[in-house]
Formats: C-alpha cells, structure tokens, sequence
C-alpha cells in the first residue's frame, strides 16, 4: 500500500513494527523510483541534448537571416539615400552658387565703402593715429574674405564623390568660414570708419 511520509513514522504510529514494514516498503518504493529516474534522466539529457543542439542550429540560422536582412536593408537605405542625394544635388549646387552671388554683393558694398573712406582721407588730408594700421587690417580682411568667397564658389557637391556620414559636413564649413570672413571684414571698414 501506501507508505507514511517519514514524519508521520517518527513516533506518530503506534507499533514499532508497521513502522519497520512501512519503511522497508517505502525503501523499495525509493529504489524503483530512483532506477525508474535514472533511466527517466539518461533518456531526458539525450532528449535535452538534442533540443539544445536544435536550438543552437535554429539559432545559427536566425542570426545568419538576420545578417543578410540588415545587410539588404542597408543595402537599399544607400540606394534610397543615394537617389535622394542625386534629387538633391542640382539645388545644393544652385544654393551654393546663389548664395556666392550674394557674398560677392555683400563683398562689393564692403570694398567700396573702404575706398570711399580712403579717397575722403585722401580729400579732406585727414591724419588719424592708427589709420595706416586699419587699412592694412581691412586690406588682410578684404583678402581673406574674397579667398573665402572663391573656396565656396568653387565648391561642386557630387553625390558620388561623398563618402562620409554627414555629406553636407565640407559645405558647411566652408560657409560659415565665409560667412566670418565677411563679418571681419564688415569689422575692419567698420573700424577704418571710426577712426
């Protein structure tokens, strides 16, 4: 029959012998059930041993899917990026050139400014301490700002030339060192005027 769990046998029964009977008989259960979880556990670690190698090829599989997706995505992104870049790359030029023209008018306004001050010190046969040094700066600025205005100029955006991650980077920088050479430049008339 059934045997006592071993806290109902510590003392709980009432007879030394149906203790004894029931531990024998609960030890055989013991034994069966080990033998029976011997053979249960070699064939549940083979079982277990070929899901794990299942899981480790459908696993391999996977990881190679995902591979080959990522590399088709990118793949398609720079083809997108690629056309869009192309779409693009007529206005960045007109930009560029558009946005030349007016450096080059902002330039010609900050050039006959500086003559004009020049021939009225001339005209008037002013002397001011420092006016040789002010023109010699607005001469370097007037230099730099027509250097910075012909790089931008010559710049020509391709698409297929780019390879960086932020193809606008070049562009950009040019831009702004002519937009500073503008404003030095603005500066030193400017400084030329107060004199």
């Amino acid at each position: 029959g059934l045997a006592a769990p071993t806290f109902a046998q510590d003392g709980l029964s009432g007879s030394d012998d149906s203790s004894s009977s029931t531990t024998q008989s609960g030890d055989e259960n013991e034994n069966e059930t080990e033998t029976e979880t011997e053979t249960e556990g070699s064939s549940m670690s083979r079982h277990s041993g070929r899901i794990k190698d299942r899981i480790a090829e459908r696993r391999a599989q996977l990881e190679q899917k995902i591979e080959a997706s990522k590399a088709k995505r990118a793949e398609r992104l720079e083809g997108r990026r690629m056309e869009l870049c192309q779409k693009r790359q007529t206005k960045i030029n007109q930009l560029i050139q558009s946005s030349s023209t007016r450096a080059k008018a902002k330039l010609a306004v900050f050039q006959k400014i500086q003559q004009n001050v020049k021939d009225f010190y001339v005209k008037k046969q002013l002397a001011a301490e420092g006016y040789d040094a002010a023109v010699a700066k607005a001469d370097q600025a007037q230099a730099d700002a027509i250097a910075a205005i012909d790089a931008t100029q010559a710049l020509n955006f391709d698409c297929t030339a780019v390879k960086d991650s932020q193809p606008g980077q070049a562009i950009s920088t040019t831009m702004k060192a002519r937009h500073a050479a503008l404003q030095s430049y603005k500066n030193a008339v400017h400084d030329l005027i107060v004199l």
